[in-house]
């Protein structure tokens, strides 16, 4: 059951990328101007001498704005892949589907964007520790994110034409991305704060975009950031021996149970989940003990019913 969840938002976020190829939104001016953006940072950012790798390129628009002679782009749909191919000549254009990039063989490359792709992958950490093994010794991970302040704002602009819907996302804070980044032997070596007002509006938009979004407190406000990424350097090996505990309170969710367990990873020297069920009416506690029962994984499972009440009572 998990699993065919799991393929279903596969499969939405297949639909979605491939919609949004060949569909604009009744406003696409928003859409526009934040493609125009990270194009433009992008460029700033990147050695044009490095080999540069672009991943869920799509028909590789934002690579064949990049000036660097050797690009390489990979996208899960085919019908991409082969429009690319088609629209831009000189890029070298592979099928596949992160975090899954064995197309590319042995290749190493200096510079990877990962556009937005942590919004949509059901395996964040996988999809990182993918891309450090992708990089040479000094290269770069050049990895975009939505700023998770503007979950409802996004959603509106869904609602109001000006974004074509989207599946169910993840939404992930800066502390989040922390951890993600120190799991998969990463680390920040810079980033870019971008853009608090998606819209070409003469001196509105500049005063905005160029100068308040770079201060202190209001950068909290911008709409994207551009994480710059490099292999983390001198690692204890202490740390990577760490285990890790993940606390699952539940009430009333005996069909998020199943991929509670499909989408934990395992973490450092080893992971546990422990279940904490609190009082359910639905078959929670028995889902969960079935689930424990039928488990033959890596994680270690075990469950507790709480005597207390609420969330903190259960952590």
């Amino acid at each position: 059951m998990a699993a065919s969840r799991s393929e279903a938002l596969r499969e939405s976020w297949r639909e979605y990328y491939s919609r949004a190829a060949h569909e604009s939104p009744r406003h696409p001016g928003a859409r526009d101007y934040l493609k125009d953006d990270l194009a433009a940072t992008l460029a700033r950012m990147i050695p044009p001498d490095a080999r540069l790798l672009e991943v869920g390129c799509g028909v590789g628009d934002l690579l064949a704005r990049l000036p660097n002679p050797s690009r390489t782009g990979v996208d899960q749909l085919g019908e991409m892949v082969q429009a690319g191919r088609e629209r831009h000549p000189g890029i070298d254009f592979r099928v596949a589907e992160a975090p899954d990039l064995s197309a590319l063989g042995e290749q190493r490359f200096d510079a990877i964007v990962c556009d937005r792709l942590c919004h949509s992958v059901l395996d964040v950490r996988a999809l990182l520790a993918s891309l450090a093994e992708r990089l040479t010794d000094d290269g770069r991970v050049f990895l975009t994110a939505f700023n998770y302040f503007w979950e409802v704002p996004t959603r509106l602009a869904e609602q109001a034409g000006w974004k074509i819907p989207a599946p169910t996302s993840n939404w992930l804070s800066e502390s989040d991305f922390q951890n993600l980044f120190e799991m998969t032997g990463l680390e920040v070596v810079r980033y870019d704060d971008r853009l608090m007002l998606p819209l070409d509006l003469p001196g509105v938009g500049t005063a905005l975009n160029r100068y308040l979004v770079k201060l202190p407190g209001w950068n909290l406000l911008s709409l994207y950031r551009i994480y710059v990424l490099r292999k983390r350097r001198g690692a204890r090996p202490e740390r990577r021996k760490a285990t890790v505990t993940v606390v699952v309170p539940a009430r009333n969710e005996a069909g998020n149970m199943p991929a509670a367990v499909e989408r934990t990873p395992v973490m450092g020297g080893g992971t546990e989940l422990i279940f904490v069920e609190g009082g359910s009416t639905d078959g929670t506690w028995q889902t969960i003990q079935e689930i424990i029962a039928n488990y033959k994984g890596p994680l270690s499972l075990s469950a507790y019913q709480q005597t207390g009440k609420g969330k903190g009572d259960a952590v």
